[in-house]
């Protein structure tokens, strides 16, 4: 059931379209980490905005509450880090990211009025980069990558031996399109920078016919 509580929460922010928009996206991440399995409470609606009369848009008060509890950043933090059997804090997130030199200022994570959407982001930001280091592993990118036989990309993981989290989501990316490019006998252009190289979607839809299971099926008929 959702909260009676209906109070409003308005947010601290310089473009509140801008800020609305990427606190959706990165809600519905923070969530699906907190909740696996479809397992996600009645209480948490599915639209994070309502609308009043006036047509002013504020944060959902059920949202809002485990936003400034912590609630779904201790379980998305469990998750991430394997530890669901472990007793984690709201401190002890916010402890975990100083000492990876990553300053996330706890009293503005609990600030109401207006809530901070800044400091949110920051935090979800950073819980996205964590999960993407844990599950890019160089060694098992490997191993996919030699199924595919992809000599090129191979080469390079061979000689990188260290890599940050968007250069490995940089090989990632090219080595799919490089596999879906000579199944299609069409160029691909590799990426170089994602905040530019994603823009027309090319790899994108690269990206999701490989991982999209009608896609193959479809592709193996023919």
């Amino acid at each position: 059931m959702q909260s009676n509580n209906i109070e409003s929460y308005d947010i601290l922010s310089d473009d509140e379209d801008e800020n609305e928009s990427r606190l959706t996206c990165s809600l519905r991440w923070l969530i699906s980490k907190a909740y696996q399995h479809g397992t996600i409470p009645d209480y948490l609606p599915n639209e994070h905005f309502f609308q009043n009369e006036n047509n002013e848009r504020f944060l959902s008060p059920d949202i809002a509450l485990v936003l400034l509890s912590g609630d779904l950043y201790i379980r998305a933090f469990q998750y991430i880090t394997n530890q669901q059997d472990q007793l984690i804090t709201y401190d002890d997130i916010i402890n975990y990211f100083y000492s990876q030199n990553i300053l996330i200022d706890i009293n503005l994570l609990k600030q109401d009025e207006p809530l901070n959407a800044h400091v949110h982001l920051e935090l979800i930001d950073n819980l996205m980069k964590l999960y993407f280091n844990i599950i890019l592993d160089q060694n098992i990118l490997y191993q996919r990558f030699e199924k595919l036989q992809l000599k090129s990309v191979l080469t390079l993981l061979n000689k990188s031996k260290q890599l940050n989290t968007e250069s490995f989501l940089i090989i990632w990316i090219n080595g799919i399109c490089e596999y879906m490019a000579n199944q299609c006998s069409q160029r691909i252009p590799p990426v170089i920078d994602l905040r530019t190289a994603l823009i027309d979607g090319t790899c994108l839809f690269s990206l999701i016919s490989y991982y999209d299971e009608n896609y193959n099926m479809k592709k193996n008929k023919n």
